[in-house]
């Protein structure tokens, strides 16, 4: 949930607008994950700068404290040193602010700022639960009047927004899609091979037929290569994944390298019982090594293998792949051991 005020000095000039946000957490489902996982909320927007807060409930410092759970906020905005004051709070069992960090400082895209120890789980355990086990954490933030960086990308994305001087169009799953040829072609290889390919008939192209793809997922694509963000949230972290999943398999088909970095680290950070199986499986299709490896790491451990185990996607990569199914077998044979 957002909220946004405006903040007034001593001579009623309007010096920051506060924009509040509040991220439910749930607390039994974050012991599941190891030192240095996190759990992200949904995007969401301060004075039009783009913001998550991550949660590492079980420590994100260098040496494995899980006493401590982690929060930080971290901006998904291309701007360079944006100043922002902000505070970050839990919430009591009530629903009242209770426990509360102040923080102050600059960001640039994906830095974040918040501390490694935000609070202890033993406190939060005894004052901060509600009953069915979730918890509230509570951001305020103030963005410091500035000018912004980047007003060209600006311009030239609005151009998509608002379909000017598009010269080319997409059929995708039956509905049309407009964009500009030389943005798509500065972005992607791909776009470049096949709107200005050697074949002269590439060019007089005016409406190309995009197969095996949602139009949601090939606007996300779009949307990335105009202004490099990336809204893939949806009301569930599964619909997220799948989400994501689905963009990462477009970015890598027309090699889009900025985008499919995103995804990888969003599908890394974010693996859980429910979406490591679909997630490894792409992996293996379109030879994401590092992106396999997490997945095989973490549904290895013997007290998450129990449970995906018996998973409906770990029953059809044993039938798909099943050499990739093999592997992962041995390697939680091989964990179980040690």
């Amino acid at each position: 949930m957002v909220s946004s005020q405006t903040c007034v000095d001593e001579n009623n000039f309007i010096s920051t607008i506060e924009t509040v946000y509040r991220f439910k957490v749930n607390y039994i489902k974050t012991k599941d994950l190891t030192h240095g996982e996190c759990i992200t909320s949904p995007t969401f927007k301060s004075e039009g700068y783009k913001w998550i807060i991550c949660c590492y409930p079980n420590g994100s410092g260098k040496h494995k404290d899980k006493d401590n759970i982690g929060v930080f906020l971290e901006l998904r905005s291309d701007y360079i040193d944006l100043h922002a004051s902000f505070t970050l709070s839990i919430m009591d069992k009530s629903g009242t602010e209770a426990f509360q960090r102040k923080f102050n400082g600059k960001f640039s895209v994906e830095s974040n700022r918040g501390s490694h120890c935000f609070i202890r789980r033993t406190i939060l355990e005894q004052g901060y639960l509600s009953e069915d086990g979730y918890f509230q954490i509570l951001c305020s933030i103030n963005v410091m009047p500035q000018i912004r960086i980047g007003g060209v990308k600006e311009d030239i994305s609005a151009l998509w927004e608002n379909g000017e001087m598009t010269d080319v169009n997409f059929e995708v799953d039956g509905e049309i899609i407009s964009a500009h040829r030389v943005i798509l072609a500065a972005r992607s290889p791909v776009f470049r091979a096949e709107l200005f390919g050697h074949m002269v008939e590439a060019k007089k192209i005016e409406c190309i037929k995009i197969e095996d793809m949602k139009p949601e997922v090939f606007r996300a694509l779009l949307r990335f290569i105009y202004d490099n963000s990336l809204d893939n949230a949806r009301d569930t972290d599964q619909a997220t994944s799948v989400m994501t999943q689905h963009i990462l398999a477009a970015a890598d088909r027309y090699a889009v390298e900025g985008l499919i970095a995103r995804c990888k680290k969003y599908l890394m950070n974010n693996l859980s019982f429910d979406t490591v199986m679909d997630v490894l499986t792409l992996s293996e299709q379109h030879n994401f090594i590092k992106l396999k490896e997490a997945c095989l790491e973490f549904a290895s451990r013997q007290e998450n293998f129990t449970k995906v185990a018996f998973t409906n996607g770990y029953i059809q990569m044993a039938q798909v792949y099943p050499s990739l199914w093999e592997e992962l077998r041995k390697k939680a044979t091989h964990v179980s051991t040690d």
